[in-house]
């Protein structure tokens, strides 16, 4: 094989593995030339970072290892306390932006809501077992609700309720746990009794279901036994509790009836929902926080991220903190807009 001959393989090896690579390679036509060492290629090649970067973009970096690794929901206490739970069960207490362990619970799973009353008790929704637990300041867990299969009465103790995905939870200043589970709005009166908000358990064929006028200029009232709700569940400081049912937002009245109050707007089914004072409501509409007037309707976006996925949200009037289904991270937002990691990245290394 003479030197034009061999020029042309070693070229067109190199063409291939130019291909494969991703490489651009810059060389004289073989005729004028040697051809294309394989050798020099070869630690041309090996030379090059493992990850290739998109044109205009750094090179990928390894996802740094975090202590809250997989948030699953937020609970807020009335000291302005944060705590955070993964869906592996550990509880985070986040104290001055400051993460501590607070209860590693290895026989729970799928963590779906968090929920903490005045006393500083947690109460936590999971769907492996699909019950609500109550975790107590001194650390004791104890199944709370849940592990049955449904009330067949009007009223029962909690163990009796089956509990599909909670999709709310909110506890009122009588310590009452509410929750939306399955279609269902629960009361759970002090631990002891539970029944049906919205469903005649005695009757289930009771009622009709009732999706809301969202056009109109008046607030209508319907019967709570029309409403089938499937998203969050806020109790303001007023102790009124206001539900997601079916995209229209509903305020609860009474025992027996509902007062639509989202005017106009329909909203995700699955939307959280969260009180800020006595008038507002924060709304999780996917990518963006939605502010509702529950007075007169109107709602404002007050942020908006197109990379978000929002499936947790508090705020205690000064932050508001949002859990992103997308990146597994806690941002916290300001009253000018400015948006950080919760906690900050330094102290949440692992």
């Amino acid at each position: 094989m003479d030197k034009r001959q061999q020029g042309m393989m070693m070229f067109r090896i190199a063409v291939v593995l130019a291909a494969a690579g991703g490489l651009w390679l810059s060389f004289q036509p073989p005729g004028e030339s040697q051809g294309v060492s394989l050798r020099a290629f070869s630690d041309f090649f090996l030379a090059q970072p493992k990850t290739a970067a998109k044109p205009g973009k750094p090179l990928a970096r390894p996802a740094e290892k975090t202590l809250i690794a997989s948030p699953a929901a937020l609970a807020l206490s009335a000291d302005g306390t944060l705590f955070i739970a993964e869906r592996n069960a550990r509880i985070w207490q986040v104290t001055d932006g400051i993460p501590t362990l607070y209860a590693d619970l290895p026989d729970l799973q799928s963590v779906q809501r968090l929920s903490v009353d005045r006393q500083g008790q947690l109460y936590i929704a999971t769907a492996k077992p699909a019950r609500v637990w109550r975790l107590d300041t001194a650390r004791r867990l104890q199944a709370f609700a849940g592990g049955g299969d449904g009330l067949k009465q009007l009223t029962a103790t909690p163990d009796y309720l089956s509990l599909n995905r909670v999709t709310g939870m909110a506890l009122s200043d009588d310590r009452t746990l509410h929750l939306v589970s399955g279609g269902k709005l629960i009361g759970i009166y002090q631990g002891a009794t539970a029944k049906y908000l919205n469903y005649d358990a005695e009757n289930p064929n009771a009622g009709y279901f009732y999706m809301g006028d969202r056009g109109g200029g008046v607030q209508k009232q319907v019967s709570l036994m029309t409403m089938r709700p499937d998203g969050g569940l806020a109790i303001n400081a007023d102790g009124r509790m206001f539900i997601n049912n079916r995209g229209g937002i509903f305020q609860v009245v009474g025992t027996t009836g509902a007062r639509l109050v989202s005017r106009g707007r329909t909203f995700p089914h699955d939307g959280d929902l969260c009180a800020e004072g006595r008038r507002h409501l924060l709304i999780a509409e996917r990518h963006e926080i939605v502010q509702l007037d529950t007075e007169s309707g109107d709602s404002t976006t007050v942020y908006a991220d197109p990379a978000w996925d929002i499936a947790d949200l508090e705020t205690d009037g000064r932050f508001i903190y949002v859990l992103d289904d997308n990146s597994h991270r806690v941002y916290r937002i300001g009253r000018e807009g400015e948006v950080s990691p919760f906690p900050a990245p330094e102290h949440n290394r692992a």
